[in-house]
C-alpha cells in the first residue's frame, strides 16, 4: 500500500485541479472577416504601425516610401505582397520583425484585389 500512496495522492491532486483555458492562454483571436478593405481605414493604418519607421518620406530605407497613396499603390503593384508574405526571393518585411498578422495581410490583399483605390 505504501508504494501506491504517492501515485494515489498525485491522482487525487491532479483530479481536483481546475484549469481555465482562457486564463492560461488568453482569449482566442477574433476571426478575421473581411468583406471590403479601403486605403484610408485599413491599409494606411497597417503601414503606419509597421512600415513608417523605415519607409517614410524622410527616411526612405532601401529607396522604398510607403507614406503616400501613390507610392503604396506603386509598391503594391510590384513586390509589396511578396515582401509582407515572406515569399522566397524577396526581403522579409518588417525587417528583423515578425510577419504581419494574417488579418492585416488579408486586408492589404483585399485592397489590391479591389483595384488599389484611393478610398
Amino acid at each position: 500500500m505504501k508504494k501506491y500512496l504517492p501515485a494515489l495522492l498525485l491522482l487525487v491532486v491532479t483530479a481536483c485541479t481546475n484549469y481555465n483555458e482562457e486564463e492560461l492562454y488568453g482569449k482566442p483571436a477574433a476571426p478575421c472577416q473581411i468583406t471590403t478593405a479601403t486605403y484610408l481605414t485599413d491599409v494606411k493604418p497597417i503601414l503606419q504601425r509597421n512600415c513608417y519607421t523605415c519607409h517614410a518620406s524622410a527616411i526612405k530605407e532601401g529607396g522604398v516610401i510607403l507614406d503616400s497613396y501613390e507610392e503604396v499603390k506603386h509598391q503594391a503593384g510590384h513586390h509589396l505582397m511578396a515582401v509582407i508574405n515572406h515569399e522566397p526571393g524577396h526581403p522579409q518585411m518588417p525587417k528583423g520583425g515578425e510577419k504581419l498578422p494574417a488579418c492585416d495581410i488579408a486586408k492589404i490583399q483585399k485592397w489590391v484585389d479591389a483595384g488599389m483605390l484611393n478610398n
